[in-house]
This record gives C-alpha cells, structure tokens and sequence, in this order.
C-alpha cells in the first residue's frame, strides 16, 4: 500500500492492518494507531508526533528520521526496527520491546529505554 506524503493526522487508525506499507513523510501526528499492525512499514521521515501507538507491532518497521516525541509507545513490539535519527523525546516507552538493544523498556521510560 503507497501512502507516501498521505496527510492522516488525527485519524483513528487503532487496529489497522498497515503491513508493509510506505508511509515515508506521512503526516501522521496525533494519530491513534494503538494496537495497529505495521509490521516492515516504511515511515522513514514520517510525523508521528503526539500519536498513540500503544500495544502496535513495529516489527522490523523503518522509523528512520522519524519524529515520535511526546507519543505513546507502551508496550510496543520494535523490535529489529531501524530506528536511527527516531526522535524519541517526551514520549513514552514503558513496556516497548526492541529499543536499544533491550528486551522491555521500564516504567518511567520518558524519551529513552530504561
């Protein structure tokens, strides 16, 4: 599914089957993608900032040069994500999976993985 540049901010995605698609400089801020299915998306540059991705599997997702500040990862599967340049700050990451080569961040993980 191409969705590139697609501007979804404040869309209620929560559950969304998004495997595989390409989100790259989406505008997805304030979005709730809780419990959303992206696993290998491609959302490189995207926006995601203030969104809900709580219980989402980001597995092997690509979040490079994504801005996630002040989200709500909780308890999300990142794992073999590539995260680099991933602005995390403000958001939080309590329960994340696969964030620093860690298997669950802890609770009051705010910006980075505990």
């Amino acid at each position: 599914m191409k969705l590139d540049g697609v501007n979804l901010a404040g869309a209620n995605l929560n559950r969304t089957q998004l495997r595989f698609a390409r989100l790259r400089g989406a505008d997805l801020s304030n979005t709730d993608l809780s419990r959303a299915n992206l696993i290998g998306a491609n959302m490189s540059g995207a926006n995601l900032t203030k969104s809900n991705l709580m219980d989402s599997v980001l597995y092997v997702a690509n979040l490079t040069d994504a801005n996630v500040s002040q989200s709500r990862l909780n308890r999300a599967n990142l794992i073999g994500a590539r995260l680099t340049n991933t602005n995390f700050i403000n958001s939080n990451l309590t329960g994340a999976t696969g964030i620093d080569g860690k298997s669950s961040c802890a609770s009051v993980s705010i910006g980075v993985c505990k």
